[in-house]
């Protein structure tokens, strides 16, 4: 009858499935590491001044495309440091939004009219202040969000007086490793459907 145990547990299995399936033995490895305390640190290392307690649902938003066509994006959810598989969402992108930025806002306008998805404690952004400054107006202001930028695998959000904060952990740092994988399953999750819809246009 510990219903909220079982999901946590539901979900931890879900995720150790998941990362066998596909053979991600590195995101096995950071899984391990997704401790309670690893979720405090997560809140210190970042000093986001809108997460205030560890997120017990984070979500990460990423896009894939071939020079505009076949548009899509994806959200990946984790919840308590595992991926939650099936929450994890596809959208395709309405034109005539055609760069990253506002596609993304695009996708996470229509993500957040489904309240019955329930409410993240953190949403992550694949990019970096392009992708901040253009979706941050359409999320509610007590969400808070960041970007996380490939090139040097660097966080970005805003303080509170509006101002770009720039976070660079090392590499091997367990809250990087954390952000990194839920940003690389958004991007894989993104990718698979993007090479679907690309077989189905090639089909048509």
């Amino acid at each position: 009858m510990e219903f909220e145990k079982a999901q946590q547990i539901k979900i931890q299995i879900e995720g150790l499935h998941h990362s066998l399936s596909t053979r991600n033995s590195s995101l096995l490895l950071k899984l391990s590491d997704a401790t309670d305390a690893l979720q405090f640190q997560l809140v210190k290392k970042l000093g986001h001044p809108k997460l205030k307690k560890p997120p017990f649902r984070i979500e990460c938003y990423d896009l894939a495309h071939l020079q505009g066509e076949n548009y899509v994006g994806s959200m990946a959810v984790f919840i308590k440091g595992s991926p939650s598989i099936s929450d994890y969402r596809h959208f395709n992108i309405h034109f005539p939004e055609r760069s990253d930025p506002f596609a993304m806002r695009q996708i996470i306008e229509r993500r957040l009219k489904h309240q019955e998805w329930g409410r993240p404690d953190l949403i992550v952004l694949d990019g970096g202040v392009p992708q901040l400054s253009i979706v941050l107006p359409v999320i509610p202001e007590s969400i808070p969000v960041i970007a996380l930028a490939k090139k040097r695998e660097t966080i970005y959000f805003y303080n509170e007086n509006h101002k770009t904060v720039l976070v660079s952990l090392p590499l091997e740092d367990p809250v990087l490793n954390l952000l990194r994988s839920i940003r690389d399953e958004a991007h894989r999750f993104a990718n698979s459907f993007h090479k679907k819809q690309r077989q189905k246009s090639l089909l048509e």
